[in-house]
């Protein structure tokens, strides 16, 4: 098993009434010391929310089996209003998933993932996010939230693994070089670049020829997807 922390990448603010300093100290996770300030500066006491967006989904194999996944948030307010916290598609929050008001002491939140699937989320793609509604609980009173960092924890089970070694004979070079892990269901690309225009460019794997697929006219480079990545790839295997 594999476990890999997920953080928000856009600090979105759709409300003029809100306005925000230091917002990269959001996008880190729930370990972070340090804070995006959101200062209410409206008289109104209306809903007026932040969404904290951007997870990297795509940084898991997709071929991977996902075990679980804990949604977090970190931050505290001052003269805010107590409101559970929910999660988002776009600016619409999701029906179930939520989690416990921030409070006037830093707090970090965990959100009851209630009937949301993985693949329900990340269907959402870069619309998903936190949302945190930063209303003032007062019209008379000025409303600060700070907010540490968000995180999606996510603990997930790679489909076979594959070792990959690449190594070059004669003039030129290759990329990737060495020795790398790719899982099924990834794609792997193998550049060869030659010394010369002149130069004959081959290709083995698991000491058999192979065919390469594209070559890129007019430059020295040439870009070659190798055969089915899902077959015959075993550890230590050399290209």
């Amino acid at each position: 098993m594999a476990t890999i922390t997920l953080t928000p990448t856009t600090l979105y603010n759709p409300n003029s009434q809100l306005t925000i300093s230091d917002s990269d100290n959001a996008l880190t996770d729930t370990t972070s010391s340090t804070y995006a300030t959101i200062t209410n500066t409206t008289s109104s006491t209306s809903n007026r929310y932040i969404y904290l967006r951007g997870f990297d989904f795509d940084s898991i194999p997709s071929s991977a089996t996902i075990n679980s996944f804990t949604i977090k948030i970190k931050g505290y307010y001052t003269s805010g209003y107590s409101q559970a916290m929910s999660l988002a598609n776009g600016t619409t929050a999701l029906s179930g998933p939520s989690a416990t008001s921030l409070t006037t002491s830093v707090q970090t939140r965990t959100f009851s993932n209630s009937s949301l699937t993985w693949s329900t989320m990340t269907g959402y793609g870069s619309n998903f996010g936190i949302r945190v509604n930063c209303r003032r609980n007062s019209r008379n009173t000025q409303a600060v939230y700070y907010i540490y960092g968000a995180e999606i924890v996510v603990d997930y089970t790679p489909l076979n693994p594959r070792t990959i070694t690449t190594t070059l004979t004669g003039n030129g070079t290759i990329d990737p070089s060495g020795t790398e892990t790719y899982y099924d269901g990834d794609e792997y690309v193998l550049t060869v670049t030659r010394a010369s225009t002149s130069d004959a460019v081959s290709a083995t794997k698991n000491g058999s020829s192979i065919t390469l697929t594209h070559h890129a006219a007019g430059t020295n480079s040439i870009t070659a997807t190798a055969d089915s990545f899902t077959t015959g790839f075993s550890g230590g295997t050399s290209m």
